[in-house]
């Protein structure tokens, strides 16, 4: 997909703008169904939050925001549109973060989509409601909250079928396999007993060879040294005390992100297998140690819980570690014309000639591996190739660059799909 939608904002945009039409006429047939009146707690809101500005603004000068939306009739108007502008703002705010969570694997069911989006947009208008002091939501009655929820539902739904109705194909990431919920509980075992090891484990097993991969592999390296070390020291608290545990659960979560998104795999499964693994894995390698005090010198019940920790690591990590999976695959898009290969940018004839993206090739194109021929003899000019080529390859590929540059200039943020099927051509 090309255009304005092409991309995770601004099919947020399109989707929250969706979804908030659809709160809005929801609520509206609510109100023509039971013949109530309008909520004022937009309104109220809106006053709530100008009062605590002023309340700080007092302190600095004669300026206030009370005074500027004014009062009396014309100042109830502005906050009526003032909380309906708010309403908005929030729904489309929210509609973009779906997209983006969506475009970083996180991606569920029309069910539990409506779920989750409706309950986030819930919260955020109920938190602030509450927060500014305009209702308590506990004291609710059972209709207060089916008014609540039901239009919020309804934005949850649209916003997540939207999201579904905008999204390319090359963007839709794979269910997690067994394997790679196995190896994300493993991973955040070892995080719980050691948590650097949940960034260590993915960052050193990647093939990734670029500069970057260097910095990354020697910064991994050394984080785990020093919690190697610092672990072993009297003074060390425990990993029991807050907060502990919850640095290690959300290591083991991230930990499993990372190897979601190197198989290009949904990563909200393996996220929560891996929390709930390394919550596991503390409170086992605590009572491990606890266990062995006046037995063997804590460090030796120590050196045996860090062979653990780096067993299940690797454990977690090795499988799986093909080319495709590597963040900075570098790919050059050549011009086959003449028999001659040609950088796109180049000056070249394209009247009856294919597009190749070779992964991994030289100047001269020797020995690169061919992945994929793209017919463009219909092609007008060079852009229209660029089109080509990059509609047919993932949302992050398109933002590689592209021009008349060294091959090693054109790096591309994703991999491309090194065995492509056949009829692809």
């Amino acid at each position: 997909m090309s255009g304005p939608l092409n991309g995770p904002v601004g099919r947020g945009l399109a989707a929250g703008a969706a979804g908030t039409t659809v709160l809005n006429l929801v609520s509206y047939l609510d109100m023509v169904v039971r013949g109530r009146a309008a909520s004022q707690a937009p309104a109220q809101t809106v006053a709530a939050a100008a009062d605590r500005v002023d309340a700080v603004l007092a302190e600095h000068g004669s300026f206030t925001v009370g005074g500027l939306i004014g009062s009396g009739a014309e100042g109830a108007n502005r906050r009526e549109a003032l909380g309906a502008i708010a309403g908005i703002k929030a729904g489309v705010g929210i509609g973009v973060l779906a997209s983006c969570a969506r475009s970083a694997g996180f991606r569920t069911g029309p069910v539990a989509g409506a779920a989750l989006i409706g309950a986030g947009a819930m919260a955020t208008t109920d938190t602030a409601i509450e927060a500014l002091g305009v209702s308590d939501p506990r004291t609710w009655t059972r209709q207060d909250w089916v008014s609540d929820a039901v239009p919020h539902l309804a934005y949850g739904l649209t916003t997540h079928l939207v999201l579904d109705a905008l999204e390319d194909d090359a963007d839709r990431a794979e269910r997690p396999s067994a394997g790679l919920v196995a190896r994300s509980g493993l991973l955040g075992l070892a995080a719980g007993a050691r948590s650097s090891l949940a960034f260590a484990g993915p960052i050193l097993s990647s093939r990734s060879t670029g500069p970057g991969s260097v910095v990354r592999k020697v910064g991994a390296l050394a984080g785990v040294a020093l919690e190697l070390v610092g672990d072993k020291h009297p003074a060390t608290p425990s990993r029991l005390d807050p907060p502990g545990p919850q640095v290690r659960v959300g290591c083991g979560a991230l930990g499993a992100f990372a190897l979601s998104r190197r198989v290009g795999a949904r990563p909200l499964v393996p996220m929560v297998v891996g929390g709930l693994a390394a919550a596991l894995g503390t409170t086992a390698g605590a009572a491990w140690r606890a266990r062995n005090v006046g037995r063997v010198p804590d460090w030796q019940a120590a050196l045996v819980e860090d062979a653990v920790a780096l067993g299940l690591t690797v454990l977690a990590c090795a499988p799986g570690r093909g080319p495709d999976e590597s963040a900075e695959t570098e790919v050059t898009v050549v011009v086959r014309h003449e028999d001659e290969p040609y950088l796109i940018g180049s000056d070249v004839d394209l009247t009856g000639d294919e597009i190749a993206v070779v992964a991994d090739a030289g100047a001269d194109d020797s020995g690169a591996e061919l992945v994929e021929s793209i017919d463009v003899s219909d092609a007008a000019d060079v852009m229209d190739v660029v089109d080509a080529v990059f509609a047919r390859e993932p949302a992050d590929a398109r933002r590689g660059r592209v021009g008349s540059a060294p091959a090693d200039d054109l790096v591309l943020e994703r991999p491309l799909d090194l065995d492509p099927p056949a009829d692809r051509r």
